[in-house]
């Protein structure tokens, strides 16, 4: 058993726990290992940039319920649509809003647009005259 198996020991709350690992599979548990620590914080950092997008995002809502006398689902449509229609990131449309006092040119535009079509979309046809 020399060189083939030896003892590990680490110190627990409640006292020594001794593994006996293979000299062969340490460095692959060590790979292992490293590999799912390094996902674990990329996935952390991940998280970490979902939520200050959220945030921002938020923030954006309340604004443009403010600005425009909307619901928040409305302002969120509203971000998203503008978003969609000049082809940006609706996290980068947030920071716009919240750090401008103005409301951005692209959301303006979006809102003129989406009107535009609201308007044309519910006028009354005309009657067909006969020949």
């Amino acid at each position: 058993m020399a060189g083939y198996h030896r003892a590990v020991e680490s110190s627990a709350e409640h006292g020594a726990v001794t593994m006996l690992i293979e000299d062969e599979r340490l460095p692959v548990a060590l790979r292992r290992l490293m590999a799912v620590t390094g996902a674990s914080f990329e996935q952390r950092a991940q998280l970490e940039r979902a939520l200050k997008t959220r945030i921002v995002v938020e923030q954006a809502k309340g604004v443009l319920t403010e600005r425009f006398r909307v619901r928040p689902e409305e302002a969120y449509e509203v971000l998203r649509g503008t978003a969609r229609f000049r082809q940006l990131k609706v996290h980068d449309l947030a920071c716009a809003v919240v750090e401008n006092a103005d409301t951005p040119a692209a959301i303006l535009a979006y809102l003129q647009k989406s009107l535009t079509e609201d308007a044309g979309a519910q006028a009354p046809e005309r009657p067909r005259t006969r020949p």
